[in-house]
């Protein structure tokens, strides 16, 4: 559980929430009130991004993880940070301002002694952090200039570089060609050692069993040809005999061993191709080894990438992100996945989230306009910020005028 607490964010608003209590948290309200920026300080947090809450407008921020008992707590005063109670001097901000420009000059010790403890203070509060920006589709050409631009900033404050929807084809195919390598590798060392296990093998299975795995290998391996990926071979119709019972049992333990180094991505492939279809009308998302993806209209032509609506690339960009980008066990900040979404697409996404976050063990924060990505579900905590106003709005005289 994460345990946030902004007081006068933007001189105006104070929040004291909760979120990911369940797994899974979204935060909703209007323009302006901040939700991106509560999603981008838990990210400044995981990056390490001191510089971000010097910028930033607020008296306090305080997050406390209650999963791993950790808390920071930053107070900003008079253009002074204090930081778990040490004060950010001015040479400290210097120093991190040269690291962001990649100025590499030692400067004081005492600022870089500083500097690297409130860094790793700030990453072990929410540890692993992956951010999905509002803003993620650009042409090959904009991604060029992008990475110029963005070459001259640090890791700790680089934002993640977008995933452009032609590149999607390539990266399948460059993760499906790992799995095999990591499958060959397994696959080898299996097949040098099988007939000493052959050798030690006392006891095999019976008639039933051996039914039961030729069917069972059958779906994996129809399953592995369904994407192209070729390897594993299954062994042609034959009969049962006892007195193979005990390689019989030998193989079929090899044959899960080496399929399980498919399993997770085949998960992963299977989901992806389903929220796609699930989405697309009149078109049929294909997967393979050879090609990666392909789109095809209803009479089996090749729809270019580029020719798909902003909708459709931005759920093939924002799934396959999901699923193959973001690293398990982390925590995930979405801000404003509706965007280019149609409302019945809207509707699907915190569901399918959900699917995602219980398949790579995430916690989710999702930050949106929409109210559709809620859809009256009642397991998702919500957050409303202007609820939130309304219970300072008297002590704090803010004014709120409805867009």
């Amino acid at each position: 559980m994460i345990k946030i607490k902004f007081t006068k964010l933007f001189d105006i608003f104070n929040y004291d929430i909760i979120l990911c209590e369940n797994g899974m948290s979204i935060i909703t309200g209007p323009n302006g009130f901040g939700k991106s920026t509560i999603i981008k300080s838990i990210k400044a947090l995981g990056e390490s991004n001191l510089l971000f809450f010097y910028d930033l407008k607020f008296d306090k921020f305080i997050l406390e993880n209650t999963d791993i008992n950790s808390k920071i707590e930053i107070v900003k005063k008079d253009e002074i940070l204090e930081i778990n109670g040490d004060i950010i001097n001015e040479d400290v901000i210097s120093y991190a301002r040269r690291i962001q420009l990649r100025r590499m000059d030692k400067g004081n010790d005492e600022s870089s002694d500083l500097y690297q403890k409130i860094i790793r203070e700030m990453k072990a509060v929410v540890g692993n952090v992956e951010y999905i920006q509002e803003q993620r589709l650009v042409t090959t050409t904009e991604r060029r200039f992008y990475e110029e631009r963005m070459s001259r900033r640090t890791l700790n404050s680089k934002e993640e570089l977008i995933q452009t929807v032609e590149e999607i084809p390539t990266n399948i195919k460059q993760i499906i060609r790992q799995a095999s390598l990591e499958y060959s590798m397994v696959a080898s060392t299996l097949d040098s050692s099988f007939p000493i296990r052959l050798f030690n093998e006392k006891i095999g299975i019976d008639e039933k069993e051996f039914d039961e795995k030729m069917e069972d290998m059958r779906h994996k391996v129809e399953k592995l040809d369904e994407y192209g990926i070729s390897g594993i071979q299954k062994m042609e119709k034959i009969e049962f005999k006892e007195d193979d019972a005990r390689a019989l049992k030998v193989y079929f333990e090899d044959f899960e061993r080496k399929y399980n180094q498919y399993k997770a991505l085949i998960e992963k492939l299977d989901m992806y191709k389903k929220m796609v279809n699930e989405r697309f009308r009149f078109k049929n998302m294909q997967i393979s080894s050879e090609y990666g993806i392909k789109i095809l209209d209803k009479n089996n032509n090749i729809i270019k990438l580029r020719s798909l609506s902003s909708g459709e690339k931005e759920t093939l960009v924002l799934f396959f992100r999901l699923l193959f980008k973001v690293n398990d066990s982390s925590l995930l900040l979405v801000d404003e996945p509706e965007i280019s979404l149609h409302i019945a697409w809207q509707r699907m996404f915190a569901e399918d989230i959900k699917t995602i976050m219980n398949l790579k063990g995430l916690k989710v924060i999702v930050a949106t306009h929409s109210a559709q990505i809620v859809n009256g579900k009642s397991d998702f905590e919500e957050t409303d910020l202007y609820s939130k106003l309304l219970m300072y709005r008297q002590n704090y005289n803010v004014k709120y005028v409805e867009e």
